[in-house]
């Protein structure tokens, strides 16, 4: 089992990158209020693993105001965060 079969690629140096498709950056058809978006995380009521970069790192994404608030209301969330930053080729 792998935790990301597709999306991903290892470069000659033993690393992984994970790739995007071009496809998900259109305009979304539906976009959501803050309080619908934490309604729904609150509905996830299985174990829930988010694996985040280290914030320390020079490439890491910023995180917005409301991504703690998001995070906490989510049940049985475990977080972690790992070395590295977002590779991008």
């Amino acid at each position: 089992m792998a935790l990301c079969e597709r999306g991903a690629q290892e470069a000659e140096d033993g690393t992984w990158l994970f790739l995007h498709d071009v496809r998900l950056h259109g305009a979304s058809p539906q976009y959501y209020t803050e309080e619908q978006v934490l309604a729904l995380l609150q509905r996830i009521a299985c174990p829930t693993l988010l694996i985040e970069s280290d914030p320390a790192e020079p490439s890491a994404w910023p995180k917005p105001p409301r991504w703690s608030n998001r995070k906490a209301a989510v049940r049985n969330l475990r977080a972690l965060e790992l070395p590295g930053g977002f590779m991008h080729s």
